[in-house]
């Protein structure tokens, strides 16, 4: 059994077992098993992962923008393809 959350700055899991989990509810204690302080680069990469995906669309407009900025008004002397792939949700 595994559960994890994420409280203030803190990831928090609890207890191995379900006998140590049931135990610690009919202490009236939170079942947790270790709280660890998350850094401010694991935090970076929590919400990176945890956040919302851009819809293929809005990526390819963001890159080609990106690219654009980039280039800095210079002129193209190489061919460019932009290819964002994404799923449908079911």
């Amino acid at each position: 059994m595994a559960s994890f959350g994420h409280v203030n700055g803190v990831h928090l899991q609890n207890v191995d077992t379900w006998e140590q989990y049931i135990e610690k509810l009919d202490r009236d204690e939170l079942p947790l098993g270790r709280a660890l302080p998350v850094t401010p680069r694991e935090r970076l990469i929590r919400e990176m992962i945890l956040q919302q995906p851009p819809k293929p669309a809005e990526m390819g407009k963001a890159i080609l923008a990106d690219v654009r900025r980039h280039a800095a008004g210079r002129a193209q002397n190489d061919d460019i393809t932009l290819m964002v792939f994404g799923r449908i949700a079911e």
